[in-house]
């Protein structure tokens, strides 16, 4: 018999009070996010777009279902106009950070992310926007039952909502708003008063109400963040008690009666959800420890913690091979992967600052203070230390685009581990011993010991045990045994940085082969059509285009340039019908543009027939002439 897993603090939310970005159309975006839910065999995390242009469409899978499962239940159903609306969507044309905004932070139905890992800047400028996934919270299973409560009615009004048709049932509408509003009871706003800052949520608005008859809501200067997604929900009829008028916002008549219970009740559940628990004794440590060989690190299991840089040429498949790694021998499932692991891009710009953590400025009751925001190593390390019974994994994605000594800095000390089961090591007077799995070696860092010890936002510099470890101002940081970090790392030349020898050593190095495997999803993806003749599969296509690159390489005497080889998921095949396909588009806007930009820079006559330019080599193969845009690329010497 087993008990309850312990309960994680988890990561402070960035409330991205100052974006500029707004989401118009919000009741479009949540209906639809509810029916690629529905239609998507109700998944935690969904990858619902692909790219279509420098714009963006849904699934072709779940645009298919989500049409089916409408023309079943609605009256009059025009598939061609709801194609043509359904790609305005905000889920596929509005910024990511806007969707954060709406969804995490006012909603709490969904979190956003890149597929490709982008940073959330990515699309603030120019229109391109990128695929994204969209990872559900328990909001929607609760929206799922108002649904299914009267599931025809509600689908009927889905679909008026996306075609943005008249709503012919008010009653379903109000119910659906109302949900809406209890949802996002807990976000927070920031506008700016006559005297500063002004930070409020719900409540606020309503108890002002009840005093007065008009409330303003945009300041007195331009809204930003959330404040801004509270304006246009309002104005879309999102909040049930609240609506626009007399120059400003006010109560809406139609549920006056109830709106000052309700405000009593949202008070009541705001109080029950300020429960602080803390993770840490803060109690004082005693002055004189008796025995102090007795403070050790606590059991654990965890004693032989990895260090792993997975190497090969693009989409070899790294980053499923640390998802396999995670789910199969780490035991870790994907839906509380949040919990146990942390996840980092490393890039150009990236600093050791953004990777341990830096001092960032912080509203406190209405006034500025400066705390310590940390980074992904500081947050995960934490995580680690406060709980050693469990497993936790930093992952660092394209570790060699960043540059990974400046960004470890002092860390790369940390990175030599215990070995050996009969060796200790310690200091601060011996009060500690480390043992098999911890860091060897120590660094000094006032900003993640601070960090460490501070359990609940009130950081008072006392001392405090932590599994074992008596943590004091001067308490060297260290990795734990259950502190695992997995890397990748593409090995083609167009890197930014490489790494020295010092900083490989401290790592093992595994190898991801260029070659299918055996299982139903490589299978797949092998055997996947990418001409309209299903003559040539991905496979076939693959290995002709390798031995070309390979005996470029050959024949120019550069060995880097077999870096350039297309790797097995260089792009991901899709289910249409009783087939696996890859896109013209997708196959054209993806791997011709890595050839012709990269792989073939050099040399691009002798690949391809007569063509100048990107442009018409892609026309041409989005076209009939397909794979006769290659000069010889499937010739019995090169099978």
């Amino acid at each position: 018999m087993s008990y309850p897993k312990p309960k994680i603090a988890n990561s402070e939310i960035d409330l991205k009070l100052g974006i500029k970005s707004s989401l118009p159309n919000a009741t479009q975006a949540i209906v639809l996010s509810y029916l690629i839910w529905k239609c998507g065999d109700k998944k935690s995390q969904i990858p619902y777009s692909k790219q279509s242009g420098d714009g963006l469409s849904l699934k072709d899978e779940l645009s298919a279902e989500i049409s089916d499962l409408l023309q079943k239940n609605v009256e009059k159903f025009d598939k061609s106009v709801f194609d043509n609306q359904i790609l305005n969507n905000p889920l596929l044309k509005a910024q990511i950070e806007a969707l954060i905004v709406g969804f995490e932070l006012v909603w709490k139905l969904a979190r956003f992310q890149f597929v490709d890992g982008s940073s959330f800047s990515a699309e603030r400028t120019g229109g391109k926007r990128f695929e994204k996934i969209i990872s559900y919270t328990s909001n929607i299973d609760i929206l799922d039952l108002l649904v299914k409560s009267n599931e025809k009615d509600f689908l009927q009004f889905f679909y008026e909502v996306l075609i943005q048709s008249s709503i012919s049932n008010t009653t379903i509408f109000d119910s659906f708003r109302k949900l809406l509003t209890i949802f996002s009871e807990t976000a927070i706003y920031k506008i700016k008063s006559d005297n500063g800052d002004l930070i409020f949520d719900n409540l606020g608005i309503y108890k002002s109400l009840l005093e007065n008859s008009v409330i303003n809501l945009s300041g007195t200067e331009e809204n930003k963040g959330s404040s801004r997604i509270l304006k246009s929900s309002i104005s879309e009829g999102l909040n049930y008690f609240i609506t626009t008028g007399n120059g400003g916002y006010v109560k809406d008549d139609s549920h006056a009666d109830d709106f000052s219970s309700y405000s009593e009740r949202v008070e009541n559940f705001l109080a029950l959800t300020q429960i602080k628990v803390r993770f840490e004794d803060k109690n004082e440590i005693e002055t004189k420890i008796e025995d102090e060989t007795n403070i050790s690190p606590t059991a654990t299991s965890f004693t032989s913690p990895e260090q792993i840089i997975y190497y090969g040429v693009p989409g070899s498949g790294k980053s499923h091979e640390i998802k396999h790694k995670l789910e199969t021998e780490y035991k870790i499932p994907e839906e509380k992967q949040d919990v146990f692991v942390e996840r980092t891009v490393f890039h150009p710009e990236y600093t050791n600052a953004d990777f341990i953590g830096q001092i960032m400025p912080k509203l406190v009751q209405g006034k500025t203070d400066f705390v310590f925001k940390p980074g992904p190593f500081t947050s995960i390390l934490k995580k680690a230390l406060c709980d050693s019974q469990n497993r936790y994994v930093l992952i660092i994605e394209e570790i060699n685009r960043g540059n990974a000594a400046a960004i470890f800095g002092e860390l790369f000390q940390l990175l030599d581990r215990i070995d050996d089961a009969s060796k200790t090591t310690s200091h601060d007077g011996s009060l500690n011993t480390y043992g098999k799995g911890w860091s060897e070696y120590f660094v000094m860092n006032s900003e993640i010991n601070n960090y460490i010890r501070d359990s609940d936002d009130t950081f008072d510099g006392k001392a405090l045990d932590i599994n074992g470890i008596h943590f004091s101002a001067n308490t060297g940081i260290r990795l734990p045994p259950n502190l695992s970090i997995l890397a990748t790392m593409n090995t083609s030349d167009q890197n930014v940085f490489t790494l020295d020898n010092a900083f490989q050593r401290r790592w093992d190095m595994k190898l991801i082969e260029n070659v299918f495997g055996d299982t139903e999803e490589e299978t797949n993806q092998r055997n996947a059509f990418v001409d309209s003749a299903k003559q040539i599969t991905w496979e076939k296509f693959q290995t002709a285009i390798n031995i070309k690159i390979g005996k470029m390489s050959e024949d120019a005497g550069l060995s880097s340039m077999e870096d350039k080889r297309l790797g097995c998921w260089f792009v991901k095949a899709v289910k249409l019908g009783n087939d696996y396909i890859i896109s013209k588009d997708l196959f054209a806007e993806k791997v011709l543009k890595y050839l012709w930009d990269d792989a073939f820079k050099f040399c691009r006559e002798k690949v391809f027939n007569n063509y100048t330019n990107l442009e018409s080599l892609t026309r041409d193969f989005k076209g009939d002439k397909e794979f006769s845009v290659f000069k010889d690329l499937f010739s019995e010497t090169e099978n």
